[in-house]
């Protein structure tokens, strides 16, 4: 008798302890390796100075800024600045392929 409720407490146990192994593991990953998101963060961005590009990746900068914290009428002003500065830049007289070597550089 003592042998029999031996082997059923450890067999319980034993399940027990695979129950909670499986409850706790990890869905596995369908996407491929080096293909998931990363979040990261930075330390707060130093504002670039002196040219309307600076202009424009500080705003940029402010949108992504306002997003990550959930501060969305925030992001939604910056979307505005950006779009105003955008429009700046392409009424200037330079040509288009001078502002586009700029903005890669």
């Amino acid at each position: 008798m003592r042998r029999r409720m031996l082997v059923v407490l450890l067999i319980l146990g034993i399940a027990i302890l695979a129950a909670r192994d499986f409850a706790n593991r990890s869905p596995a990953r369908t996407d491929p390796p080096g293909r998931e998101i990363r979040f990261l963060q930075f330390n707060s961005l130093d504002p670039l100075l002196g040219s309307p590009l600076a202009e424009l990746q500080n705003s940029i900068d402010g949108i992504s800024e306002a997003a990550l914290r959930g501060h969305w009428f925030t992001a939604s002003r910056e979307q505005e600045e950006l779009e105003r500065i955008w429009l700046e830049l392409k009424s200037q007289k330079k040509a288009g392929l001078e502002i586009e070597q700029e903005i890669t550089r």
